[in-house]
Protein backbone atom coordinates (compact mmCIF):
# COMPACT_ATOMS: atom_id res chain seq x y z
CA UNK A 1 0.00 0.00 0.00
CA UNK A 2 3.03 2.13 0.58
CA UNK A 3 3.72 2.06 -3.39
CA UNK A 4 0.47 2.67 -3.73
CA UNK A 5 0.56 5.76 -1.92
CA UNK A 6 3.90 7.20 -3.65
CA UNK A 7 2.20 6.45 -6.90
CA UNK A 8 -0.80 8.63 -6.47
CA UNK A 9 1.11 11.42 -5.24
CA UNK A 10 3.12 10.89 -8.09
CA UNK A 11 0.40 11.11 -10.26
CA UNK A 12 -0.74 14.42 -8.67
CA UNK A 13 2.49 15.48 -8.80
CA UNK A 14 3.74 15.08 -12.23
CA UNK A 15 -0.04 15.49 -14.11
CA UNK A 16 0.42 19.44 -13.78
CA UNK A 17 3.64 19.14 -14.74
CA UNK A 18 2.84 16.60 -17.62
CA UNK A 19 0.69 19.63 -18.93
CA UNK A 20 4.43 21.70 -19.56
CA UNK A 21 4.81 19.32 -22.59
CA UNK A 22 2.47 21.00 -24.62
CA UNK A 23 3.20 24.40 -24.16
CA UNK A 24 5.07 24.74 -27.46
CA UNK A 25 1.62 24.00 -29.08
CA UNK A 26 0.36 27.45 -27.93
CA UNK A 27 -3.12 28.98 -27.97
CA UNK A 28 -5.06 28.31 -30.45
CA UNK A 29 -3.16 25.41 -31.14
CA UNK A 30 -2.75 23.44 -34.50
CA UNK A 31 -6.34 22.22 -34.87
CA UNK A 32 -9.29 24.29 -34.15
CA UNK A 33 -11.84 23.51 -35.93
CA UNK A 34 -15.51 22.95 -35.25
CA UNK A 35 -16.04 20.78 -31.73
CA UNK A 36 -12.52 19.97 -32.40
CA UNK A 37 -9.71 21.87 -30.35
CA UNK A 38 -6.33 21.04 -29.94
CA UNK A 39 -4.10 23.17 -28.08
CA UNK A 40 -2.03 23.28 -24.95
CA UNK A 41 -4.99 23.32 -22.61
CA UNK A 42 -7.02 20.45 -24.28
CA UNK A 43 -4.04 18.30 -25.49
CA UNK A 44 -3.53 17.01 -21.56
CA UNK A 45 -7.35 16.41 -21.34
CA UNK A 46 -7.24 13.92 -24.75
CA UNK A 47 -4.09 12.08 -23.53
CA UNK A 48 -6.10 11.68 -20.25
CA UNK A 49 -8.77 10.20 -21.94
CA UNK A 50 -6.00 7.65 -23.62
CA UNK A 51 -4.93 6.65 -20.69
CA UNK A 52 -8.46 6.56 -18.76
CA UNK A 53 -9.20 3.66 -21.87
CA UNK A 54 -6.27 1.92 -21.39
CA UNK A 55 -6.80 1.71 -17.46
CA UNK A 56 -9.95 0.36 -17.83
CA UNK A 57 -9.34 -2.56 -20.42
CA UNK A 58 -6.31 -3.21 -17.81
CA UNK A 59 -8.95 -3.58 -14.70
CA UNK A 60 -11.22 -5.91 -17.46
CA UNK A 61 -8.54 -7.83 -18.70
CA UNK A 62 -5.63 -8.16 -16.62
CA UNK A 63 -6.35 -7.58 -13.00
CA UNK A 64 -7.60 -10.77 -11.42
CA UNK A 65 -9.64 -10.39 -8.04
CA UNK A 66 -9.09 -12.70 -5.04
CA UNK A 67 -11.08 -13.03 -2.09
CA UNK A 68 -8.07 -12.34 0.93
CA UNK A 69 -8.85 -15.00 3.93
CA UNK A 70 -8.30 -13.57 7.59
CA UNK A 71 -5.19 -15.09 8.88
CA UNK A 72 -5.66 -14.02 12.46
CA UNK A 73 -8.68 -16.63 12.55
CA UNK A 74 -5.86 -19.37 13.09
CA UNK A 75 -6.46 -23.07 14.87
CA UNK A 76 -6.63 -21.39 18.03
CA UNK A 77 -9.22 -18.93 17.05
CA UNK A 78 -11.03 -21.41 15.14
CA UNK A 79 -11.06 -23.73 18.61
CA UNK A 80 -11.98 -21.06 20.90
CA UNK A 81 -14.49 -19.44 18.45
CA UNK A 82 -17.21 -19.21 21.51
CA UNK A 83 -15.01 -17.93 23.73
CA UNK A 84 -14.01 -14.83 21.07
CA UNK A 85 -17.81 -13.46 21.95
CA UNK A 86 -17.70 -14.26 25.44
CA UNK A 87 -16.49 -10.94 26.13
CA UNK A 88 -16.81 -7.22 24.59
CA UNK A 89 -12.89 -7.20 24.24
CA UNK A 90 -13.22 -10.00 22.38
CA UNK A 91 -16.08 -9.22 19.93
CA UNK A 92 -14.13 -5.71 19.37
CA UNK A 93 -10.94 -7.42 18.23
CA UNK A 94 -13.22 -9.26 15.13
CA UNK A 95 -12.84 -5.44 13.47
CA UNK A 96 -10.31 -2.57 12.97
CA UNK A 97 -10.39 0.13 15.31
CA UNK A 98 -13.42 2.67 14.03
CA UNK A 99 -11.67 5.47 16.17
CA UNK A 100 -8.46 5.19 13.70
CA UNK A 101 -10.29 4.30 10.89
CA UNK A 102 -12.46 7.49 11.04
CA UNK A 103 -9.03 9.70 12.05
CA UNK A 104 -7.18 7.74 9.10
CA UNK A 105 -9.71 9.14 6.67
CA UNK A 106 -9.81 12.28 7.47
CA UNK A 107 -6.50 13.11 7.67
CA UNK A 108 -5.94 11.56 4.27
CA UNK A 109 -8.98 14.44 3.05
CA UNK A 110 -6.62 16.80 4.39
CA UNK A 111 -3.81 15.43 2.57
CA UNK A 112 -5.22 16.12 -0.67
CA UNK A 113 -7.09 19.39 0.26
CA UNK A 114 -3.93 21.19 0.65
CA UNK A 115 -2.17 19.46 -2.04
CA UNK A 116 -5.12 20.70 -4.40
CA UNK A 117 -4.92 23.72 -2.92
CA UNK A 118 -1.38 24.21 -3.54
CA UNK A 119 -1.85 22.86 -7.19
CA UNK A 120 -4.89 24.99 -8.25
CA UNK A 121 -3.82 28.28 -7.44
CA UNK A 122 0.01 27.96 -8.29
CA UNK A 123 -0.73 28.99 -12.19
CA UNK A 124 -2.93 32.20 -11.23
CA UNK A 125 -0.39 33.17 -7.95
CA UNK A 126 2.46 32.94 -10.74
CA UNK A 127 0.83 35.04 -13.14
CA UNK A 128 -0.25 38.12 -10.18
CA UNK A 129 2.64 37.90 -8.17
CA UNK A 130 5.58 37.91 -11.25
CA UNK A 131 3.56 39.33 -13.96
CA UNK A 132 3.89 35.59 -15.94
CA UNK A 133 1.73 35.30 -18.55
CA UNK A 134 -0.64 31.99 -18.62
CA UNK A 135 1.87 30.26 -21.55
CA UNK A 136 4.99 30.79 -19.17
CA UNK A 137 3.13 30.50 -16.00
CA UNK A 138 2.55 26.81 -17.01
CA UNK A 139 5.67 25.98 -18.28
CA UNK A 140 7.55 27.51 -15.56
CA UNK A 141 5.45 25.73 -12.91
CA UNK A 142 5.02 21.97 -14.96
CA UNK A 143 9.01 22.30 -14.77
CA UNK A 144 8.78 23.03 -11.12
CA UNK A 145 6.60 20.33 -10.51
CA UNK A 146 8.68 17.54 -12.70
CA UNK A 147 11.95 18.53 -10.37
CA UNK A 148 9.67 17.88 -7.42
CA UNK A 149 8.91 14.48 -9.14
CA UNK A 150 12.16 13.49 -8.81
CA UNK A 151 12.42 14.42 -5.31
CA UNK A 152 9.50 12.91 -4.19
CA UNK A 153 10.83 9.65 -5.58
CA UNK A 154 14.15 9.93 -3.68
CA UNK A 155 12.08 11.23 -0.87
CA UNK A 156 10.14 8.09 -0.86
CA UNK A 157 13.06 5.82 -1.12
CA UNK A 158 14.41 7.70 2.20
CA UNK A 159 10.88 7.03 3.80
CA UNK A 160 11.43 3.48 2.71
CA UNK A 161 14.47 3.06 4.88
CA UNK A 162 13.93 5.53 7.46
CA UNK A 163 10.50 3.40 8.29
CA UNK A 164 12.72 0.14 9.03
CA UNK A 165 13.90 2.08 11.77
CA UNK A 166 11.25 4.72 12.83
CA UNK A 167 7.86 4.11 13.20
CA UNK A 168 5.52 5.11 10.53
CA UNK A 169 3.38 7.36 12.72
CA UNK A 170 6.18 9.34 13.28
CA UNK A 171 6.93 9.46 9.90
CA UNK A 172 3.84 10.93 8.86
CA UNK A 173 3.85 13.48 11.42
CA UNK A 174 6.96 14.88 10.46
CA UNK A 175 5.58 14.67 6.74
CA UNK A 176 2.87 17.06 7.99
CA UNK A 177 5.12 19.23 9.64
CA UNK A 178 7.14 19.54 6.11
CA UNK A 179 4.31 20.46 4.73
CA UNK A 180 2.96 23.03 7.47
CA UNK A 181 6.73 24.51 7.04
CA UNK A 182 6.25 24.72 3.05
CA UNK A 183 2.93 26.89 3.68
CA UNK A 184 3.76 29.01 6.10
CA UNK A 185 7.40 29.84 3.96
CA UNK A 186 4.29 31.02 1.29
CA UNK A 187 3.03 33.80 3.33
CA UNK A 188 4.44 36.99 2.19
CA UNK A 189 6.36 39.10 3.84
CA UNK A 190 8.16 42.78 3.27
CA UNK A 191 7.94 46.14 1.93
CA UNK A 192 8.48 44.84 -2.02
CA UNK A 193 4.84 44.54 -3.58
CA UNK A 194 3.64 42.55 -6.95
CA UNK A 195 3.51 44.70 -10.70
CA UNK A 196 0.09 46.41 -10.93
CA UNK A 197 -1.58 45.17 -13.83
CA UNK A 198 -2.31 48.42 -16.13
CA UNK A 199 -4.87 48.45 -18.30
CA UNK A 200 -4.55 49.41 -21.76
CA UNK A 201 -7.70 51.55 -22.91
CA UNK A 202 -7.78 52.01 -26.63
CA UNK A 203 -9.58 54.89 -28.37
CA UNK A 204 -12.91 54.37 -29.37
CA UNK A 205 -11.87 54.40 -33.06
CA UNK A 206 -9.47 51.39 -32.66
CA UNK A 207 -12.59 49.54 -30.53
CA UNK A 208 -15.60 50.32 -33.15
CA UNK A 209 -14.42 47.70 -35.94
CA UNK A 210 -12.78 44.66 -33.61
CA UNK A 211 -11.65 41.68 -35.70
CA UNK A 212 -10.63 38.23 -34.82
CA UNK A 213 -7.17 39.08 -35.44
CA UNK A 214 -6.59 41.91 -33.61
CA UNK A 215 -8.11 39.96 -30.54
CA UNK A 216 -5.77 36.88 -30.72
CA UNK A 217 -2.83 39.29 -31.06
CA UNK A 218 -3.63 41.64 -28.45
CA UNK A 219 -0.71 41.39 -25.90
CA UNK A 220 -2.06 39.35 -22.82
CA UNK A 221 -2.47 41.27 -19.61
CA UNK A 222 0.36 41.12 -16.94
CA UNK A 223 0.46 41.49 -13.17
CA UNK A 224 -1.46 41.18 -9.70
CA UNK A 225 -5.27 42.68 -11.25
CA UNK A 226 -5.79 45.29 -8.72
CA UNK A 227 -9.14 46.59 -10.19
CA UNK A 228 -10.20 42.17 -9.84
CA UNK A 229 -8.44 41.85 -6.59
CA UNK A 230 -8.22 44.54 -4.26
CA UNK A 231 -5.71 42.97 -2.12
CA UNK A 232 -3.30 43.86 -4.91
CA UNK A 233 -2.45 47.41 -3.42
CA UNK A 234 -1.33 45.92 -0.15
CA UNK A 235 -0.47 42.41 -0.24
CA UNK A 236 3.41 42.67 -0.14
CA UNK A 237 5.06 40.18 -2.94
CA UNK A 238 6.32 36.16 -1.96
CA UNK A 239 9.28 36.15 -4.04
CA UNK A 240 10.23 33.69 -6.50
CA UNK A 241 13.01 32.22 -4.17
CA UNK A 242 10.28 31.58 -1.42
CA UNK A 243 7.86 30.40 -3.80
CA UNK A 244 10.15 27.69 -5.09
CA UNK A 245 11.20 26.74 -1.52
CA UNK A 246 8.04 26.34 -0.04
CA UNK A 247 6.91 24.28 -2.86
CA UNK A 248 9.64 22.54 -2.49
CA UNK A 249 8.91 21.67 1.38
CA UNK A 250 5.22 20.87 0.20
CA UNK A 251 6.58 18.03 -2.26
CA UNK A 252 8.66 16.27 0.17
CA UNK A 253 5.92 16.69 2.49
CA UNK A 254 2.89 15.45 0.46
CA UNK A 255 4.13 12.34 -0.96
CA UNK A 256 5.63 11.65 2.37
CA UNK A 257 2.48 12.21 4.36
CA UNK A 258 0.17 10.21 1.69
CA UNK A 259 2.82 7.06 1.22
CA UNK A 260 3.09 6.59 5.12
CA UNK A 261 -1.06 7.05 5.83
CA UNK A 262 -1.87 4.43 2.68
CA UNK A 263 0.55 1.89 4.87
CA UNK A 264 -0.67 2.81 8.29
CA UNK A 265 -4.34 2.42 7.06
CA UNK A 266 -3.88 -1.09 5.46
CA UNK A 267 -2.50 -2.13 8.40
CA UNK A 268 -5.04 -1.09 10.62
CA UNK A 269 -7.91 -2.75 8.73
CA UNK A 270 -5.35 -6.13 8.67
CA UNK A 271 -5.81 -9.02 6.80
CA UNK A 272 -9.89 -8.87 6.71
CA UNK A 273 -10.99 -8.07 3.03
CA UNK A 274 -10.21 -3.83 2.44
CA UNK A 275 -12.33 -3.26 -0.75
CA UNK A 276 -14.87 -0.99 0.75
CA UNK A 277 -13.00 0.34 3.47
CA UNK A 278 -10.34 1.61 1.11
CA UNK A 279 -13.55 2.59 -1.00
CA UNK A 280 -14.00 4.79 1.50
CA UNK A 281 -10.61 6.45 2.04
CA UNK A 282 -10.29 6.72 -2.22
CA UNK A 283 -14.00 8.59 -1.31
CA UNK A 284 -12.62 10.92 0.76
CA UNK A 285 -9.71 11.87 -1.31
CA UNK A 286 -12.33 12.72 -4.16
CA UNK A 287 -14.17 14.63 -2.13
CA UNK A 288 -10.92 16.62 -1.13
CA UNK A 289 -10.08 17.49 -4.34
CA UNK A 290 -13.63 18.60 -5.07
CA UNK A 291 -13.69 20.79 -1.99
CA UNK A 292 -10.00 21.65 -2.15
CA UNK A 293 -10.21 23.86 -5.59
CA UNK A 294 -13.59 25.73 -4.58
CA UNK A 295 -12.17 26.18 -1.05
CA UNK A 296 -8.72 28.08 -2.60
CA UNK A 297 -9.96 30.12 -5.56
CA UNK A 298 -13.09 31.43 -3.14
CA UNK A 299 -10.76 32.80 -1.11
CA UNK A 300 -7.80 33.63 -2.85
CA UNK A 301 -9.65 35.76 -5.04
CA UNK A 302 -11.59 37.24 -2.12
CA UNK A 303 -8.52 37.83 0.38
CA UNK A 304 -5.56 37.20 -0.90
CA UNK A 305 -2.71 34.89 -0.95
CA UNK A 306 -1.92 35.82 3.03
CA UNK A 307 -5.22 34.50 4.01
CA UNK A 308 -5.27 31.59 1.67
CA UNK A 309 -1.98 30.52 3.17
CA UNK A 310 -2.61 31.58 7.33
CA UNK A 311 -6.24 29.74 6.69
CA UNK A 312 -4.34 26.32 4.86
CA UNK A 313 -1.67 26.31 7.98
CA UNK A 314 -4.39 26.82 10.41
CA UNK A 315 -6.19 23.83 8.68
CA UNK A 316 -2.86 21.73 8.97
CA UNK A 317 -2.29 22.35 12.56
CA UNK A 318 -5.43 21.54 13.47
CA UNK A 319 -4.89 18.08 11.44
CA UNK A 320 -1.55 17.41 13.34
CA UNK A 321 -4.11 18.15 16.61
CA UNK A 322 -6.17 15.60 15.50
CA UNK A 323 -2.95 12.81 14.88
CA UNK A 324 -1.62 13.60 18.23
CA UNK A 325 -4.75 12.33 19.75
CA UNK A 326 -5.23 9.31 17.88
CA UNK A 327 -1.23 8.73 17.86
CA UNK A 328 -1.69 5.95 19.99
CA UNK A 329 -4.55 4.15 17.87
CA UNK A 330 -2.55 3.94 14.89
CA UNK A 331 -1.82 0.40 15.45
CA UNK A 332 -1.25 -2.58 13.43
CA UNK A 333 -4.85 -4.59 13.34
CA UNK A 334 -2.85 -7.28 14.80
CA UNK A 335 -1.21 -5.59 17.99
CA UNK A 336 -4.96 -4.49 18.44
CA UNK A 337 -6.46 -7.78 18.50
CA UNK A 338 -3.80 -9.12 20.40
CA UNK A 339 -4.02 -6.99 23.35
CA UNK A 340 -7.97 -7.30 23.50
CA UNK A 341 -7.80 -10.82 23.62
CA UNK A 342 -5.28 -10.79 26.45
CA UNK A 343 -7.95 -8.57 28.45
CA UNK A 344 -10.69 -10.98 27.35
CA UNK A 345 -9.06 -14.05 28.69
CA UNK A 346 -7.01 -12.69 31.61
CA UNK A 347 -3.66 -13.17 30.22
Amino acid sequence: MTHVGLFQALGFIIGPAFQAAFVPMGYPGPVHIKEVYLNLYTAPAWISAIIGVFNLLMVLFLFKEHNIQDVTSGKKAQNEESLLLSSQEAQEAIYPDSVAVIGSNYIFFIILFVFSLFETISTPFTMDMYAWTKEQATLYNGVMLAAIGVIAIVTFVVVNILSKKISEKVLLLIGFLIILGGYLTYLPWGDHHPDIRIIDVKPIDAISTPSVTNITTTPEPRGCPYLTYSWCINTPMVFLLQYFGASLLVGIGYPMSNAMLFSIYSKILGPNPQGTMMGWLAASGCLARTLGPIFVSQVYENFGPRVTFVSVSSIIVFTIFVLLCIFKRLVPFRERANKLLATAYGS
